[in-house]
C-alpha cells in the first residue's frame, strides 16, 4: 500500500445537492434550514475527501465486522 496523498479538492455544489436530494427524500427544506444543511454537507465532504485520498491495493479486503 502506498502512502496517502493529500486529498485533491473535489468539486461539490452543496446547493445543487440540497436541491436534488430533498425531493428524492421527500423533505421540505425552508430557507432558514439551508445554511445548517449546507454546512453539514460541506463538512461531510471535506472529511470524506481525506479517505478518498488513500490508495488501496486491488486485493484489499474489507475489515471484518466485530460485534459486542
Amino acid at each position: 500500500m502506498s502512502a496517502a496523498k493529500p486529498p485533491a479538492e473535489i468539486p461539490f455544489d452543496v446547493e445543487a445537492c440540497i436541491d436534488a436530494a430533498a425531493p428524492m427524500l421527500g423533505l421540505s427544506i425552508t430557507q432558514a434550514q439551508r445554511p445548517g444543511i449546507a454546512l453539514h454537507l460541506a463538512t461531510t465532504m471535506r472529511i470524506a475527501s481525506v479517505f478518498m485520498g488513500v490508495e488501496l491495493p486491488d486485493d484489499a479486503e474489507p475489515a471484518p465486522v466485530f460485534g459486542a
